[in-house]
């Protein structure tokens, strides 16, 4: 009786027919009174609905009460239904057996960029996303290329304090970490990568001294 209930009347609202958790539903309303006025009248609007459609694996029961406004009508719907919908989807996209397949038979991909930084760190992600990983130290930090062929190679910065390193790449937590660390004074624009930077690489520096950084 309840099947495809949630994608007519009032549960279209909040379950269109292209959504993922198909199933059914119902939503019910009722007038009280409260017991503790004479004066004063709840609505109670409920909202029950079952997924998915084939299979019911999970039934849920909502029920909300509200304070009746003169001139306003109630519904289960409309009531109970932004509640249902967010329980349906957390509950939905919890159930990881329920989500589409991927395909492990076709090629392995590999990213075409890494940001740099904390050479270990990069390490770690190189060699489970890249075919291979070279590096001049293990330790320290570093700039990263991706070539060709999907290798990952990590270029270490100068350990001169007094030289600027190229943070180009990296991310921002990472360069400031790297140029303040030198004691310069770091102003940055953007998100996302270091692509930009107001002093050339290899450049003395000296402590006080301030640098613009662009990230995109």
């Amino acid at each position: 009786m309840f099947a495809g209930g949630l994608h007519r009347g009032y549960g279209q609202r909040f379950f269109p027919r292209h959504d993922a958790p198909a199933g059914g539903g119902q939503d019910r309303y009722g007038a009280i009174t409260d017991a503790r006025s004479r004066e004063g009248r709840y609505y109670l609007g409920s909202m029950v609905a079952y997924f998915p459609a084939d299979a019911p694996r999970y039934t849920v029961l909502t029920t909300i009460e509200t304070r009746a406004q003169a001139g306003k009508a109630y519904y289960g719907g409309p009531l109970a239904g932004p509640v249902v919908k967010r329980m349906v989807d957390y509950i939905f996209n919890r159930g990881r057996d329920w989500y589409g397949r991927v395909d492990d038979g076709g090629p392995r991909r590999y990213p075409d960029r890494m940001k740099g930084g904390d050479i270990a760190q990069v390490r770690r992600v190189a060699d489970r996303l890249s075919p291979r990983a070279s590096f001049e130290s293990r330790t320290g930090w570093g700039r990263v290329a991706v070539d060709s062929l999907s290798n990952v190679v990590i270029t270490s910065l100068p350990g001169d304090r007094g030289v600027m390193p190229d943070v180009r790449g990296m991310g921002l937590k990472d360069a400031l970490f790297v140029l303040e660390s030198r004691g310069l004074k770091v102003r940055f624009s953007g998100r996302g990568a270091v692509t930009q930077q107001s002093i050339t690489a290899g450049a003395r520096i000296a402590p006080g001294t301030a640098v613009v950084i662009t990230l995109k």
